[in-house]
């Protein structure tokens, strides 16, 4: 039983730490002053990566999408957790098929080494339509989760 809480208690601490990057990135941006120096597209790429990244982390470990054993699934945290957010969530991510979903954009588009990339792309929209039912989702994960 021990073994298990910790255990437990290791993918709280994942999924802690994919929400504070989350909310940290989502509304960074570069200096101004930066823009004409030689370093800043790169940086501005790999800041939108970042907030790429964890979102995808974020909203997968949400819909416990994860199929292997070691994949972090909300509704392994919180088996009774239900939430309309959810299913909401669900619908506006999309998945990896439906293109140009922020589900396939994200996978297609960063994830994955794929024709369908480019240098470059704009993920604002998809960050920015996900924002407010994470947050909502979140809140919700809050008020029911077990105090470390």
């Amino acid at each position: 039983m021990e073994s298990a809480r910790r255990k437990n208690a290791g993918e709280w601490e994942i999924m802690d730490y994919e929400i504070w990057m989350f909310r940290a990135l989502r509304n960074r941006k570069l200096p101004v002053e930066m823009a004409g120096r030689p370093e800043w597209q790169y940086l501005r790429n790999a800041l939108t990566e970042a907030i790429v990244l964890h979102t995808r982390i974020l909203v997968e470990i949400l819909l416990s999408r994860g199929g292997r054993p070691d994949d972090i699934q909300l509704k392994r945290l919180l088996p009774s957790f239900a939430s309309d957010h959810l299913l909401r969530l669900k619908t506006e991510y999309g998945t990896r098929s439906e293109k140009n979903s922020p589900c396939w954009r994200f996978n297609k588009l960063l994830a994955h080494a794929t024709t369908e990339r480019s240098t470059c792309h704009d993920y604002s929209d998809a960050i920015r339509q996900l924002d407010p039912i994470i947050e909502q989702i979140l809140a919700e994960v809050a008020s029911v989760r077990p105090i470390p």
